[in-house]
């Protein structure tokens, strides 16, 4: 089920795949300065 999902976000786009990595990484850091 994860392999599927993680080959699922792989096939729609890698554009798409940047931007939700960078989501992520602010997120990350927002978390981290809320510390």
């Amino acid at each position: 089920m994860k392999s599927q999902r993680k080959d699922s976000i792989k096939s729609i786009s890698p554009s798409i795949q940047l931007n939700y990595k960078k989501i992520i990484y602010n997120q990350y850091l927002i978390h981290n300065n809320h510390k």
